[in-house]
């Protein structure tokens, strides 16, 4: 994922923002996590928060745009 993807938040364990849609804002290189990085997600809502590769998922248009 890159910066200024959609994507949804899939963090059971957070019941605050488990579901939440948002945008990565950020990506954060440092040895912090395990997997060397993580991203800040703005949600549509104005929170910005640290999320884990697997806690993210890429977000598609829900809508067919016509030709």
């Amino acid at each position: 994922m890159q910066l200024g993807d959609l994507v949804r938040i899939d963090a059971e364990q957070d019941r605050v923002f488990h579901g939440a849609k948002g945008i990565i804002v950020n990506i954060v290189e440092s040895n912090t996590y395990k997997q060397g990085f993580h991203y800040e997600v703005q949600t549509l809502d104005g929170h910005t928060i640290v999320a884990l590769a697997y806690e993210v998922e890429p977000l598609e248009n829900e809508v067919k745009i016509p030709n």
